[in-house]
């Protein structure tokens, strides 16, 4: 048989425990996972797997582009692929001969279609495609391809449309706007 037992004890000890606010610990934060710098663009769909160029602003204050056809630019001035925001990348319709370049079907990408940017770290952030929009060159909503944004959107930009001999220049612009596909 147990029998119950009574613990002298000093009350002093417990009354300055019981009478002393209690102050809860702060949870040890978390650091805020980085995204590493971007490597590469696959898009499965369109058979694309492209290195990335860095790129800002060119001397006229538009983005710059890649300086290799099959190439793709980041535009290094704005959020990384993953990142909070909108990240931008651009890639040529076509070369200088006409023939393809990287972005050449890019207006077939469908709504749902994925794409796939792959950081230096190795880790591959997968996008859904949620919309399509073409633009006159020169009429391309900077604000929502650029600007700040809630979410974590990769926008792809290319060429389209006529080619203009004298401006060297197409009519149009063709915006892929995706969403990150959270894990």
């Amino acid at each position: 048989m147990i029998l119950p037992f009574i613990l002298k004890t000093d009350n002093a000890y417990y009354q300055e425990k019981i009478n002393k606010p209690q102050v809860a610990e702060a949870p040890t934060p978390r650091p805020t996972p980085t995204v590493s710098l971007p490597q590469r663009l696959i898009i499965e769909k369109l058979a694309i797997n492209a290195v990335l160029e860095y790129v800002g602003l060119d001397g006229a204050g538009a983005m710059g582009v890649p300086q290799d056809f099959d190439n793709v630019a980041w535009y290094q001035d704005g959020p990384k692929p993953g990142e909070v925001g909108n990240a931008v990348i651009a890639g040529h319709l076509d070369r200088v001969t006409g023939d393809p370049a990287v972005f050449y079907y890019l207006s077939s990408l469908q709504i749902g279609d994925q794409i796939f940017s792959v950081a230096q770290d190795g880790k591959v952030y997968t996008f859904i495609v949620k919309d399509k929009k073409i633009y006159p060159y020169n009429q391309v909503p900077l604000e929502e391809v650029f600007g700040e944004y809630s979410g974590k959107r990769l926008n792809l930009i290319t060429c389209q449309g006529i080619f203009n001999q004298r401006t060297q220049n197409y009519s149009n612009r063709i915006v892929i706007y995706t969403e990150l596909l959270e894990n």
